[in-house]
């Protein structure tokens, strides 16, 4: 009896984490199959899940610049992600050697 109670609990947990993952995930899925669409067909009023005509039209277009500057972008995430965390630690650690309660001693 105890193990009928353990499987189906572990059934249960197990649905219950398949549905999640499926309800999560889905949207991904989604998102995926529509970047091998065609652009009339992505942005259709009779979607499909499936694209009709496999393409990747969209991939090639993410390193062309006249359509989307990418590489700009990848080099201003770069040098933001780069520099902000610099200065904040350069500023804090010039906040701590100014306060002597901080007990940090420099040099």
């Amino acid at each position: 009896m105890a193990t009928n109670k353990r499987t189906l609990s572990r059934i249960g947990f197990y649905c219950g984490l398949a549905l999640f993952l499926i309800i999560t995930l889905f949207p991904f899925f989604v998102m995926l199959m529509t970047s091998f669409k065609g652009a009339k067909e992505a942005i259709s009023l009779h979607p499909t899940l499936l694209p009709q005509q496999w393409t990747l039209e969209h991939y090639v277009d993410i390193f062309n610049p006249m359509i989307f500057p990418f590489v700009d972008y990848f080099r201003n995430s770069l040098v933001v992600s780069v520099v902000h965390p610099w200065w904040r630690y350069s500023s804090a650690f010039l906040g701590l050697t100014r306060f002597p309660a901080c007990a940090l001693k420099v040099g």
